[in-house]
């Protein structure tokens, strides 16, 4: 399997995970009773789903012809579900808790956006984006009138670019009383690694190499790598994704290789996105009491923003930095002031930096070589020593 038929397979099993994790949260809002017209609205959808011929699309687009290669296929794709599933479940249960909303039956769910057809079905049903928006807007239009309301004509074309909320993997709007909550969440899968997965003859070994692979990586990362912003109403937190970041953001930005934190960006776009479309449709009023919570969510970690209308301007940032288009020669000049930028602060944070990172430069690709840096530090005290 080549470098771009394994990308495509681990964006499928993606689509799959993203399948799941929303199944897990309709289950939970089943289980517990929630009110909501979502159920019977995506049921047919699901009802369509049939899990052996979306694994028989999978094979067939990996063009795997090996049956070991083949039966470990349909292993990843069961995992895959079942973890997805996994995860919305269980995050609705420790979402609703954090709200400190203990009387479910009170809850309301107005607004819910996923997919379980057309790509996210690997072909199985197709209804096309635009029928599925379609269908989706008419779905809330009913709910908007039962609450006395009317929703007007939406533009479903520009809601559908790149940022805009009928983009997002997960959309919801709910309300206690006259306290909304609106969760938006932008999944991602970094377990599958087909050119590995698929070289393992024994799907036992297979599981044991994506246990090491994983350790390895939670073992790698320190403790700001998930991100997490909570916002008040008396807080001032615009400085958090200041616009300066676009150049950081679209630097390091990679289709196979998504960070939680860029998933979060996704998610306060789309959460930006909706809000505007609920203002412009006085569906609420700028005065209203709600919550918005964007969440990037993988397998591996979860990075997490939270807004009130007051501090807005960050997912207004967040909307222009994902719907910026980064062309390769950008990307290069993003990377070298960021390049620069550290430069800069080794400079200043170590003594002789200077020489430090001019040497640290001129080291070749994949060359061995052997640097050291000393330093006598005189003014330094240990965090154990007595204060």
């Amino acid at each position: 399997m080549n470098q771009n038929q394994s990308a495509e397979l681990r964006e499928e099993q993606g689509r799959l995970f993203e399948v799941g994790f929303n199944s897990g949260i309709l289950a939970y809002f089943q289980q517990y009773q929630i009110k909501t017209p979502w159920l019977d609205f995506y049921y047919s959808d699901l009802a369509k789903l049939q899990f052996s011929p979306i694994v028989k699309a999978l094979i067939k687009r990996s063009n795997s012809i090996s049956t070991t290669n083949q039966k470990i296929i349909t292993r990843l794709s069961e995992l895959t579900l079942l973890r997805g599933f996994l995860g919305g479940l269980n995050f609705m249960a420790e979402y609703y808790q954090a709200q400190g909303w203990t009387r479910l039956k009170q809850v309301e769910i107005l607004y819910y956006q996923c997919s379980f057809c057309d790509e996210n079905s690997l072909g199985t049903n197709d209804k096309g984006d635009r029928t599925s928006s379609l269908s989706i807007i008419e779905q809330f239009r009913d709910i908007v009138k039962n609450l006395g309301k009317i929703l007007p004509d939406v533009d479903i074309e520009r809601y559908s670019k790149k940022g805009e909320f009928l983009k997002a993997d997960t959309l919801i709007l709910c309300r206690n009383k006259e306290d909304y909550r609106l969760l938006v969440i932008d999944t991602s899968i970094y377990s599958v690694d087909a050119s590995q997965d698929l070289a393992n003859s024994e799907f036992i070994e297979l599981i044991k190499r994506k246990l090491i692979r994983e350790i390895n990586y939670t073992s790698s990362k320190g403790i700001f790598d998930r991100l997490n912003i909570d916002t008040g109403e008396d807080k001032d937190l615009s400085y958090a994704f200041a616009a300066e970041m676009k150049d950081y953001f679209g630097a390091f930005q990679s289709e196979n290789d998504n960070k939680e934190s860029l998933k979060l960006i996704q998610a306060g776009s789309y959460g930006y996105s909706f809000y505007k479309f609920l203002l412009k449709q006085k569906i609420i009023e700028v005065e209203t009491k709600i919550t918005i919570s964007a969440i990037g969510y993988s397998d591996r970690g979860i990075s997490s923003l939270i807004v009130t209308p007051q501090n807005i301007k960050i997912l207004e940032t967040c909307h222009q930095i994902y719907t910026e288009d980064y062309s390769k020669e950008k990307a290069q000049e993003s990377r070298k002031k960021i390049l620069n930028l550290i430069k800069l602060q080794v400079y200043k944070s170590f003594t002789g930096g200077k020489i430090f990172v001019d040497q640290l430069l001129k080291v070749a690709p994949k060359q061995n070589v052997s640097l050291t840096h000393q330093e006598k530090l005189t003014d330094f005290v240990n965090t154990a020593d007595t204060i």
